[in-house]
């Protein structure tokens, strides 16, 4: 949802009109630093989410504009920590994190969404709380 494809050819633009639902891999531990103004993107899941889907929102609008329909958008969250990122650049994960991007999607009319941990080891007190 970033404003250039970051060089993986993935326009949002371009592939939003043809398919029905868009699930973008919105892990803040894959920002770059300061995206969003955010030194630390991973630390900050409710913030990297929101502006992920506003971001989105913001590029479906302008097609609708044009009367263009758009993909329902179904972000994938991150639950899992990023500890290959470097000292200082992440933090751990546990239910709170998972659910501070439930809100962030929430909060924007996200109600339906994905999770990703690459050792299947879910948050499951986030799932107590939801």
């Amino acid at each position: 949802s970033v404003s250039d494809d970051m060089g993986i050819g993935q326009r949002w633009e371009l592939i939003t009109p043809e398919v029905d639902y868009i699930s973008t891999m919105a892990y803040p531990s894959h920002y770059a630093k300061y995206s969003f103004g955010i030194a630390v993107p991973d630390a900050h899941p409710y913030e990297v989410i929101r502006g992920t889907i506003l971001d989105a929102q913001k590029k479906d609008a302008a097609l609708h504009a044009q009367g263009i329909k758009t993909a329902v958008i179904r972000p994938w969250y991150q639950d899992f920590t990023a500890s290959y990122l470097p000292k200082g650049e992440w933090i751990r994960y546990t239910g709170i994190q998972v659910l501070d991007q439930v809100r962030a999607g929430r909060e924007l009319g996200i109600d339906s969404f994905l999770l990703w941990d690459p050792r299947n080891n879910f948050s499951i007190d986030a799932w107590i709380k939801y």
